[in-house]
């Protein structure tokens, strides 16, 4: 029963979804960040975020975005930062670490929000499914997806 079914409403509460039966622990999205990469992560947040039914799951749509899109920048600005002389071998080397640290910062971001909801999902009834089979699968997938990816373009689904 839904607090909002006793004529008040918790803002916080998480509303039911019709794919709440997936929702799981954002563990395990972190540690397919981890273990499989961003291709995997990135996706699972936004939709772990629907099935948790959080009330800030398009600010974590939009944080999902935000990660894509400043890895995108940051790894075309180092290509042509590379491509034109600025960078040679060795700084790009180390350049490379910043899109890394951004994908870190977004995904640990998105893991403490979703903490908090998974908390109030658990709380109200809610069940989550353990993900260690997908992340497995995302460990083995891990070179396939990253081997097709052309270039440099491959960093942003690490």
């Amino acid at each position: 029963m839904q607090t909002r079914d006793l004529g008040y409403r918790i803002v916080d509460e998480p509303v039911r979804s019709t794919v709440e039966k997936w929702a799981t622990n954002p563990l395990w999205p972190f540690l397919a960040s981890i273990f499989a990469g961003t291709w995997l992560a990135f996706p699972w947040f936004a939709f772990n975020s629907f099935a948790l039914g959080s009330s800030r799951r398009y600010g974590d749509l939009a944080l999902v975005a935000l990660g894509v899109m400043l890895n995108a920048i940051i790894v075309i600005a180092l290509s042509r930062l590379y491509g034109v002389g600025v960078l040679d071998q060795h700084g790009f080397r180390y350049a490379l670490l910043a899109p890394q640290a951004v994908r870190l910062v977004v995904l640990y971001v998105l893991f403490m929000r979703q903490s908090r909801t998974f908390e109030l999902f658990t709380y109200f009834g809610g069940v989550g499914k353990n993900a260690a089979i997908v992340v497995l699968f995302g460990f083995f997938l891990r070179d396939r997806v990253l081997g097709a990816a052309p270039g440099l373009w491959g960093l942003l689904l690490v």
